[in-house]
Order: structure tokens, then sequence, then C-alpha cells
């Protein structure tokens, strides 16, 4: 599976080879010194997704990753979603603050 995503890659004129890293704790680092938009990482359990996965697009959110099974025919994609909330009406008080910090931790209740 490996050799079919590099292979079908290829021709691809944006495609950049940053390197190999045979070592799980030093992918992270190595990640944070390239720019690049997608990574292939090793898929151990295909039913499971790698925690590297949460530590890469915490890092770097708008990056994509295909995670390959080397025991079966399985590759997953995964991708994370950036989003920003806002609330327009925010009482300028300690009370104010505070509502909203409780419907932040606690859950909003209709008011």
């Amino acid at each position: 599976m490996r050799e079919l995503i590099f292979s079908t890659s290829a021709d691809e004129p944006r495609r950049r080879d940053v390197g190999e890293v045979l070592k799980r704790a030093e992918i992270a680092e190595r990640v944070s010194e390239v720019s690049q938009t997608c990574f292939v990482i090793a898929l151990d359990d295909p039913s499971k997704r790698p925690r590297l996965c949460d530590t890469l697009l915490r890092h770097c959110p708008k990056t994509a990753i295909i995670a390959v099974a080397s025991q079966e025919n399985c590759s997953v994609f995964y991708w994370g979603i950036v989003s920003t909330f806002t609330r327009a009406e925010i009482e300028a008080s300690e009370q104010g603050f505070s509502m909203q910090y409780e419907c932040r931790t606690h859950g909003c209740r209709n008011r």
C-alpha cells in the first residue's frame, strides 16, 4: 500500500518527499521542521486512530494524514477541522463574564 501511494503521487508536481522517520518518538519533531500539507504514517490497528494523528493535527491542524497498514490492505485518511465560535452579546460585567464561563465549561441552558 505504501508503494502504491508513492507511485501514484510520483508525478504530482506539488509532491515533495521530506524523508522517512523510523523512530516514532522523532516524528512530531520532524513534522514541525517541515511545512507540508500531507503525511504518510504507519497504521498498526485499522480499528483505532493512531495517537500520533492527534499530536500532529493539534500542532498542524491543516495537515492531512494518510495512515497505511503494513500487514493489511488498508489505509485511512485523517484530517482536522478548526472551528471558531463567537457570541455577540456578552454583558460587560463580572456577572456577564462569569455566565459565559459557566456556559462554556458546564453547558448553557436556555435563559
